[in-house]
């Protein structure tokens, strides 16, 4: 639009922003599943799993990047600390951050993760009205009988799959055009961590063709992925590529923090009650609360898009 800034201060003030008092909530719960799954990864009952050895691996595009192995209970205690730190850092940038759209941590989180949920769960039903397979049946007999393990690695997929599919390929985008505009190292690489903040220091737009391209390819490769590497059958490949926009957009947005808790939202939450029966209660209403928001976060989205197509000459950026 003219006259508006490529990235406004988004610093909006005045009334009850309940938008974000909803987003604040589901942020919240989201952080009581993850307290909670504490109590289930370190259970007494699965000690016996503290000497044993988890391949490490950072992401899967073409190749395995090898790191070695790692005794479980090191694995899991990482990657706990790096999910608590990387929810502090939502919530502490959604508080300081005023705005009362897609542009605050939590709405994003809240809202557009919850819209592609319900999305991907339409997707699926289509697929499968149309006999498309979606597979996915032997995660489900693991989770029967390896809940630990199984759990294990589907919180420690976000941090191995978030690397390989945005943060190095995205990633070294952001970084290319960073440096090419300022000719800053230190600005290019902390641009890696931190794309919105480091893109709008420099002026630099997510709007632009460059992004648009590559967070579709990478949001093809990573469906595709799955089903060449992972267990699920081709069907999976269109709601793994929904996901892998919104997911690649947030990573733009806000960070890696944003990419990795979305994907955490999709692996952890939802499968906690599968391995954590007791958990089923908290996960219902969770369920119910994060389906209101998906209603929310559809019609945000097909208003902004609204916007667009009624006369804004940009892609827009959600």
């Amino acid at each position: 639009m003219e006259g508006q800034p490529p990235f406004p201060d988004h610093k909006e003030k005045g009334g009850i922003s309940y938008i974000r008092i909803f987003s604040g909530i589901i942020l919240a719960f989201s952080f009581l599943l993850f307290l909670i799954s504490l109590s289930f990864l370190f259970s007494p009952v699965y000690t016996g799993y503290s000497n044993l050895g988890g391949l490490v691996y950072f992401f899967v595009l073409l190749y395995l990047a090898i790191v070695g192995y790692l005794p479980v209970i090191i694995l899991v205690g990482a990657m706990v600390a790096l999910y608590f730190t990387f929810f502090i850092i939502m919530m502490r940038s959604s508080i300081q951050n005023k705005s009362r759209s897609f542009d605050n941590p939590a709405v994003y989180f809240a809202l557009v993760s919850s819209a592609v949920l319900i999305i991907e769960l339409i997707a699926t039903i289509a697929e499968e009205k149309l006999g498309i397979g979606i597979g996915g049946g032997s995660i489900d007999t693991s989770i029967v009988t390896n809940p630990f393990l199984t759990y294990v690695s589907l919180i420690y997929a976000p941090f191995a799959e978030e690397v390989g599919f945005r943060i190095i390929p995205i990633g070294l985008l952001v970084f290319f055009m960073i440096y090419r505009r300022s000719g800053n190292i230190k600005d290019s690489l902390y641009g890696i961590l931190a794309p919105g903040r480091m893109l709008r220091k420099n002026d630099i737009s997510i709007k632009t063709w460059p992004f648009i391209v590559m967070v579709l390819a990478t949001s093809a490769v990573w469906g595709y992925a799955h089903v060449y590497y992972g267990a699920w059958d081709p069907g999976k490949i269109i709601p793994v590529f929904i996901a892998g926009i919104a997911i690649a957009f947030g990573y733009l947005k806000f960070g890696v923090y944003m990419d990795i808790l979305m994907h955490w939202f999709y692996n952890g939450t939802l499968t906690l009650v599968d391995v954590y029966p007791l958990t089923g209660g908290i996960v219902d209403t969770y369920l119910i609360v994060i389906l209101i928001a998906g209603v929310i976060g559809i019609v945000m989205l097909i208003l902004r898009f609204a916007g667009f197509i009624g006369g804004r000459t940009s892609i827009p950026e959600i």
